[in-house]
């Protein structure tokens, strides 16, 4: 008889789920880390994975999610009761999101994002309401950002971001900091107020 789990523990579960398919994705990459060894290392079956999850794209783009709700309630964390934080501390906040260990991003390659936009709308058609309130949020708890800034632009320049750091082998090596560096500058352009004038495009 299959085991009924309490929403309490179905969210425990999930959660379990998906910081050890985060391990794995970090050790093997999508495409040979399999669902036997998340259920394995959780000491549940492949059934209950599949009460949760339709595939293992699915799980991908659920972590994901989860993955942009934990950095959210960490930048809650970070303001420590402040209502914001610096310029200083968001620019930092924007690097850490696009550099840190646990940026999911950083460890899918082209090819498993072009799988995952087979399987699902998600990354092939975002929701720009979506992105824009989450930027909205985001920038309403750092100083000094632009009045009415360009979501849009701001929101291109992330992806162009996290696009180059996962693809950084493709490109010249030596200049790749700079490259960096080059995108961060017209990024904090566009959100923050005294780094001078916005790109136009």
């Amino acid at each position: 008889m299959p085991k009924i789990f309490t929403e309490k523990e179905k969210e425990k579960l999930r959660i379990s789920m998906f910081e050890s398919g985060f391990r794995y994705l970090k050790r093997e990459g999508m495409t040979h880390m399999s669902v036997e060894k998340i259920t394995s290392s959780c000491g549940i079956g492949k059934s209950t994975f599949y009460n949760f999850f339709s595939s293992k794209e699915d799980f991908i783009l659920q972590l994901i999610e989860y993955k942009r709700r934990v950095a959210l309630e960490e930048t809650e964390r970070s303001l420590n009761g402040r209502e914001k934080m610096t310029a200083e501390e968001g620019r930092l906040l924007f690097k850490s999101i696009n550099s840190s260990v646990n940026s999911i991003y950083q460890y899918l390659k082209l090819e498993d994002l072009l799988k995952l936009q087979k399987t699902s709308s998600y990354l092939s058609s975002p929701d720009i309401h979506e992105e824009t309130e989450l930027l909205c949020h985001v920038l309403s708890h750092i100083e000094d950002v632009r009045e009415n800034p360009d979501y849009g632009l701001i929101a291109n320049l992330i992806k162009i971001i996290t696009l180059v750091i996962e693809e950084k082998e493709m490109l010249h090596e030596e200049a790749f900091e700079k490259t960096i560096s080059v995108l961060y500058d017209a990024l904090f352009a566009n959100i923050f107020k005294e780094r001078g004038a916005i790109h136009e495009v």
